[in-house]
């Protein structure tokens, strides 16, 4: 019988080593995120999206967008998908941190664009942003690997017009009475942005928490189930000991032996 029992055990380690092993490869699956290209007109407003591809949903996620904050300026971010939310810290020049999280799980088998970054080009040319991305974990709460993060160029254009005609007069004219109103616009929600930033930066650590939360929840029942599985084999070893000490010599009982 502490034979049969030892071949059961073995049989739940290798289907338990298994187990850990679909799990380890599945959470090694990458994900690849993305910023999209842009291009402006120096003095607008513009939308940069944050793009995740992957083989499964994704439920959170914090990623870091590094910017030129004398060309370009930061004005707010927003979620596409209405059963997510969003974080954000930009309250350093030039860095936006959002902490993004989907209970219910995004769909990334796609490029879909998971949340999106508005800023406002101030001076001409090229400019870089680069992307990173950390902490990503998917919809059985497993850690995914970043394969990869592609930044992203922003080409800002001057203002076109001269004054040869009148047709390109009144381009001028209009580039300018549009940029004045894209001016406006944000200035009439400045405050209602600063609330927003204020508000996300007091809720970034409570983000931050869920996510630490999660991949602490997979690391306890991991350590759960190998302290099940060390105590089934103390257990079967001191079956069979105790098993072995009763086993008649010679195929006789004692009172045989005895006799």
């Amino acid at each position: 019988m502490g034979r049969d029992f030892r071949e059961k055990l073995f049989c739940f380690f290798i289907c338990l080593s298994l187990a850990l092993s679909v799990a380890v490869s599945a959470s090694s699956a990458g994900c690849e995120f993305s910023l999209s290209q842009a291009q402006v007109k120096r003095g607008r407003l513009f939308t940069v999206s944050l793009e995740c591809k992957a083989d499964r949903e994704v439920c959170a996620f914090i990623a870091e967008v590094e910017y030129d904050a004398d060309a370009v300026e930061y004005r707010s971010a927003s979620v596409t998908d209405a059963r997510a939310r969003c974080s954000v810290n930009a309250t350093e020049a030039g860095l936006v941190r959002l902490v993004y999280l989907c209970e219910e799980g995004a769909d990334c088998s796609g490029k879909s664009p998971l949340a999106e970054l508005k800023f406002k080009a101030l001076e001409s040319g090229e400019f870089p942003m680069s992307l990173s991305v950390m902490q990503v974990v998917d919809g059985d709460a497993s850690d995914v690997q970043v394969s990869k993060a592609e930044s992203s160029i922003v080409q800002v254009d001057a203002p076109t017009g001269s004054d040869n005609g009148s047709g390109r007069k009144e381009s001028v004219k209009s580039d300018k009475a549009e940029a004045a109103s894209a001016q406006d616009e944000p200035t009439s929600t400045s405050s209602e942005e600063e609330s927003a930033n204020s508000n996300s930066y007091t809720s970034i650590e409570k983000a931050e928490y869920d996510v630490i939360l999660i991949v602490a929840s997979v690391a306890a029942v991991l350590v759960l189930l190998c302290l099940v599985g060390y105590c089934a084999y103390k257990y079967g070893v001191k079956a069979a000991t105790k098993n072995k000490e009763h086993v008649p010599i010679d195929g006789k009982s004692d009172d045989m032996q005895d006799e």
